[in-house]
């Protein structure tokens, strides 16, 4: 099977459509310094050009906050703090938001 950008030449090696990076290299296709990837986002994130994508419920540069309930599937997981989707609040997102923040009631 093919791997993404054939594993960027001698950056990995190609196994059933994977890339098995090596050395100083990470990525899908192993293109992506390490150094970019703390702890290689703690297996809970993608590592990418930018640095580690997180799952949405960890944050982090390495992905090893994990976010309250998960933001309760209602937002995103950044530096351990839970960002809230529009419509939901408090700390894991789990109750609906006042509109116009409760007219300051």
């Amino acid at each position: 099977r093919y791997c993404p950008n054939n594993c960027t030449g001698t950056n990995g090696v190609c196994t059933d459509g994977v890339c098995v990076c090596v050395g100083d290299w990470a990525g899908p296709d192993c293109s992506v310094p390490k150094k970019l990837c703390p702890h290689m986002c703690s297996a809970r994130g993608v590592c990418t050009p930018k640095g580690c994508q997180c799952l949405p419920i960890y944050g982090g540069a390495d992905c090893s906050l994990e976010c309250k309930n998960g933001c309760s599937g209602r937002g995103t997981c950044e530096h351990g703090v839970c960002k809230c989707n529009a419509g939901w609040g408090s700390a894991d997102c789990s109750k609906h938001a006042c509109p116009k923040n409760c007219n300051g009631n």
